[in-house]
């Protein structure tokens, strides 16, 4: 059973995307919020201390939905299939808020500050798509990888917004482009990040050779002062 706590931040969840659906996020009042709610606005500063942190709490609430969620059958799947899948089930996990998230697109749009502000939460969430995919992120590399995610994501989003067909046949079409788009652009920087290491290790290896031939070379005139120091010693 859901604590009094985890019951009221539910509900303030829900009523901030019940507002988003029908107002522009940087028009919703966080005392609408707590009214719709049912809750004061004491008891919603205990749990959130502002919209983004609410806003924040729904992302991880599709994300734990989608997590719970797993095809064991799709682990044999090449990774973009099993990435096609897992994002295709937060698209499932997102349609009772397709107004909310209507809302939220348009704001972005407008407002390069709350645009900003939604990447860093969709960079964290396909941070862990990935990680339900089986693709890993570790590294430079890898934040590479989520960014372009994130990006795929919000043009994929941009398509099943207005998708009206039961089976979102568009947006099928527009995530398997995108995957198929940043598979190419990724496999392309592999190969140029190899190749960056590559020349930063043949630099390393460089530098400590140079490093030790000037250890080992004895500066010009260095025999005649061992000699002036030995006669300087009879």
């Amino acid at each position: 059973m859901a604590t009094k706590a985890e019951t009221q931040r539910n509900r303030i969840v829900d009523a901030l995307m019940g507002r988003l659906a029908t107002q522009p996020f940087s028009e919703i009042e966080l005392a609408d919020v707590s009214s719709d709610a049912g809750v004061t606005l004491a008891d919603m500063r205990q749990h959130f201390d502002g919209r983004f942190a609410i806003l924040k709490a729904f992302v991880q609430r599709i994300d734990t939905t989608v997590l719970a969620s797993e095809d064991p059958e799709m682990g044999d799947e090449p990774a973009r299939e099993r990435l096609f899948d897992v994002l295709m089930r937060r698209l499932d996990a997102l349609a009772p808020y397709k107004e909310a998230i209507r809302s939220l697109i348009r704001s972005a749009r407008a407002e390069p500050g709350t645009a900003l502000a939604l990447n860093g939460l969709a960079v964290r969430s396909m941070g862990f798509m990935l990680a339900s995919a089986r693709i890993g992120t570790a590294g430079g590399f890898g934040r590479l990888k989520v960014q372009g995610v994130a990006i795929a994501w919000a043009r994929t989003l941009d398509t099943w917004i207005d998708d009206t067909d039961p089976g979102l046949a568009k947006t099928m079409m527009t995530l398997d482009k995108e995957l198929s788009r940043g598979e190419r652009y990724l496999d392309t920087a592999d190969r140029v990040w190899a190749g960056l290491r590559s020349l930063d290790d043949r630099l390393s290896a460089f530098r400590r050779r140079d490093r030790r031939e000037k250890g080992t070379t004895r500066p010009a005139g260095s025999d005649a002062g061992d000699v002036a120091t030995a006669g300087e010693g009879i």
